[in-house]
């Protein structure tokens, strides 16, 4: 296990070999600390020891790593960042890092943070690993432990300051220079190949980033995508995740109810439920305080009962979005319930189910929203802190209902 903290670095002295394997030397103050079967960090790839003497030290590099590296490439003169291996108990001032590749990555731009000594520098991103580098998250680059402050199409960034850059050889790259890459082992487990919870967004359901958070979230809610929104109060904060009904996919779908840890709820506006003829309950038969209608859970008649599944629960949504069906097509108990906005008929105060249909209107949309408020893992409601760290975190449009949602 090794920190990410480079104080050391050496002189590739001879790289030597073909494709089945090839010897690697270097020249550095290393070989005093080190013994034959020891293990070393060279530009983030974890090498054991197979010679030394009072100057060098030398590794075998097997086919796998000269695969999966760049160190087939290293060139006599070439520097290498050499990172020595944690010891029980000794502080970690990166993160830990297991020196085991996942794939080479191309410096694709470079530029200098205005007004700092920064250097901002974006790296190839494959989508295989798009979920496994978030922003904010820790990553290895040729093993200098990073914290990734952006991320978009194709590519994530870092920033060095003045000490990183006097420490590794990064800010001497230039575009087109390859480098190691490790993700952040602590961020596998987000990925989930079970079929239970469905943990990223497709790129052809996202938008990219626009000037304003609300022309990227109209842009996102139009392509399927999903969009987080606060109601930020006096009393509580509500935070749900919003898309377009008549836009929701499978996967959208899975995701937003996964993530949430609610159920399935519609917000729709004015006259739809009228349409369908679906009652509110008795009990709420009346407009409620906040000027809406709780109606009855409906499903679509060719579902079956107790059928939750994300196919079934688009079935019976598209009841709502398409003219079409009617009094005829559904039947209760259901599996979706809707809470039906009446817009503008009452004074009230506004919260994240009449603020998705107001997006929506806003964007151009049939305003019928998937709208489910999100909770945490106690159970408790998402204050604004944690929202706007789980959009960055799953690279979604986050929107407050004070400052962009219009009210009447």
């Amino acid at each position: 296990m090794y920190s990410g903290i480079i104080t050391r670095e050496a002189i590739t002295i001879s790289n030597e070999g073909d494709h089945n394997g090839h010897r690697l030397i270097i020249e550095s103050d290393v070989s005093t600390l080190v013994k034959e079967g020891d293990s070393v960090g060279i530009n983030g790839v974890c090498l054991t020891v197979t010679e030394y003497n009072a100057k060098t030290v030398s590794f075998d590099v097997w086919p796998e790593s000269l695969k999966r590296t760049t160190l087939p490439e290293l060139k006599n003169g070439d520097r290498v960042h050499v990172d020595m291996p944690l010891k029980h108990g000794e502080y970690n001032g990166g993160h830990n890092i297991l020196g085991h590749v996942d794939y080479v990555a191309d410096l694709v731009e470079k530029t200098s943070v205005e007004g700092s000594d920064q250097v901002k520098i974006w790296f190839s991103l494959p989508n295989n690993f798009r979920d496994l580098i978030p922003v904010r998250g820790s990553v290895a680059v040729d093993g200098v432990s990073l914290t990734i402050t952006d991320r978009r199409k194709g590519a994530f960034s870092v920033s060095l300051i003045p000490e990183t850059l006097n420490r590794t050889h990064l800010g001497q790259m230039t575009k087109g220079d390859k480098v190691n890459i490790e993700v952040d082992f602590n961020s596998r487990h987000i990925q989930d190949e079970s079929g239970v919870l469905s943990l990223t967004i497709p790129d052809d359901k996202r938008s990219e980033k626009a000037d304003s958070d609300q022309e990227w979230a109209f842009a996102t809610l139009i392509k399927g995508g999903a969009v987080i929104l606060i109601d930020e109060g006096e009393d509580r904060t509500e935070v749900a995740l919003v898309a377009a009904a008549e836009r929701l996919s499978e996967d959208v779908l899975t995701f937003c109810l996964g993530m949430a840890r609610t159920g399935c709820n519609l917000a729709v506006a004015g006259n739809i439920a009228e349409r369908l003829a679906i009652p509110a309950p008795v009990v709420n038969s009346e407009l409620d305080e906040e000027g809406r209608r709780f109606l009855v859970p409906v499903r679509h008649r060719e579902v079956e009962d107790n059928d939750y599944s994300a196919e079934a629960l688009l079935k019976t949504i598209e009841m709502f979005t398409n003219e079409d069906y009617n009094i005829g097509d559904w039947i209760c108990p259901g599996n979706v319930p809707a809470v039906q906005i009446l817009s503008g008929e009452v004074d009230r105060p506004w919260s994240v189910l009449e603020g998705s249909v107001s997006v929506l209107n806003q964007a151009g949309l049939y305003p019928v929203a998937l709208c489910v408020t999100m909770l945490a893992a106690n159970g408790k409601r998402l204050n604004k802190e944690q929202a706007e760290a789980f959009a960055a975190r799953f690279e979604l449009p986050a929107l407050n209902l004070q400052d962009y949602v219009v009210k009447p």
